[in-house]
């Protein structure tokens, strides 16, 4: 990362972690971030009360405790410059106030992208759910933007998987959602799986929705794999294998799915509604659930099939079965064909392309099973 967007990081005796849990305060817990600012601003600061405002930052080792307050009694002409912890501690615009939420989670992603994209748009919100990691510090553009919020997802949380991020969103802003959408997404602008990038993303899915009120969900990534939809393959056998588990969080009985016809990995937009048509409830025992996990187990690859039935979707969306043989050999995805996008030549097909044809082309929708 550039020195210029990294120096927050550089606030003297504080590793990031530690500025995470500060941001997380200015986030959520407005009147620990506020009695911290006032106690930092107060000449001198008195150790004894910043100390107990610490308890309610989830200080969980004495090393950390004793960091961040050394750095709060410092003297001011002692610090960074303008990356003072004031300013770490800044007031945050609530969620409910954006027309746009965008849910990420930052491990090692280049956020280069969302500095831009809050330049060219004040329809949105970025919530960034940090693990904290000691050399990739967040832009200090993003720390202090008003329209970002950073929350910790530090410690045993940094290996829980990135659904931990989109129910704790659901459950912390259950009654005060962003007026129309919410974008779950991984953090990085494009991926493998994802080649429009976040820009592009959060422009067609909101034309699309805007088109089609009706329209509740829309996936961001780009191909069916055929081990979602073929039976005794891997994605229908995790899924099969975990579903009691998450059947009884969702307070379901109903048997697993015999296929899956949707996008692969787990990034979506929907409309907030979504959020309410589940209890507040379930979404609290969800964030329990992907709290134990690590990413990548079993468990966690059984969400990611799992992750459009808990937004309210059936296990076989009609759109995907309508257009998969676009979606399996990777000519558009959803967004593109959902916004009648004429695309650029595509690159030359890879092996793994080539057997995603040969599947499609000897392939029979096995049907809805959506009970």
């Amino acid at each position: 990362m550039n020195d210029d967007v990294g120096e927050l990081f550089r606030i003297p005796g504080l590793e990031w972690s530690d500025v995470v849990l500060l941001c997380n305060a200015s986030s959520r817990l407005l009147e620990s971030a506020v009695q911290l600012r006032q106690l930092r601003l107060a000449a001198p600061a008195d150790s004894s009360e910043i100390d107990a405002a610490l308890t309610t930052l989830d200080c969980r080792t004495a090393g950390r405790r004793r960091r961040l307050g050394r750095a709060l009694v410092r003297p001011r002409d002692e610090g960074s410059g303008v990356n003072d912890i004031v300013d770490v501690l800044s007031t945050k615009e609530p969620v409910h106030s954006s027309e746009i939420a965008l849910v990420c989670t930052h491990h090692k992603e280049d956020y280069h992208w969302a500095v831009e994209l809050l330049s060219e748009r004040a329809d949105i919100l970025i919530i960034i759910y940090d693990c904290g990691i000691h050399s990739v510090p967040l832009p200090e553009t993003l720390v202090k933007h008003p329209r970002v919020h950073i929350r910790s997802k530090i410690g045993p949380l940094a290996k829980a998987p990135f659904f931990y991020s989109c129910f704790d969103f659901s459950v912390c802003e259950y009654e005060c959602l962003p007026r129309r959408l919410v974008l779950f997404l991984h953090g990085h602008d494009t991926a493998w799986h994802q080649k429009l990038c976040i820009r592009e993303l959060i422009s067609l899915g909101k034309a699309a929705m805007m088109e089609d009120p009706s329209l509740q969900y829309v996936s961001c990534n780009d191909r069916v794999h055929r081990d979602w939809v073929e039976p005794n393959r891997k994605m229908l056998g995790d899924v099969t294998t975990h579903w009691a588990t998450v059947s009884n969080l969702l307070g379901e009985s109903s048997a697993p799915p015999r296929c899956i016809y949707e996008v692969h990995a787990a990034q979506a937009i929907i409309r907030c509604d979504r959020i309410l048509q589940r209890p507040r409830a379930v979404w609290d025992a969800l964030r329990a659930h992907a709290a134990s996990l690590q990413f990548h187990e079993p468990e966690d690859l059984a969400l990611e099939g799992m992750f459009h039935y808990i937004l309210g979707e059936p296990w076989s969306r009609p759109f995907v079965q309508q257009h998969l043989k676009q979606l399996a050999t990777g000519s558009a995805n959803e967004l593109e064909i959902r916004n009648s996008i004429r695309l650029p030549k595509a690159a030359p097909p890879t092996p793994w392309d080539n057997e995603n044809a040969n599947w499609w082309n000897s392939h029979t929708c096995v049907g809805n099973f959506d009970s």
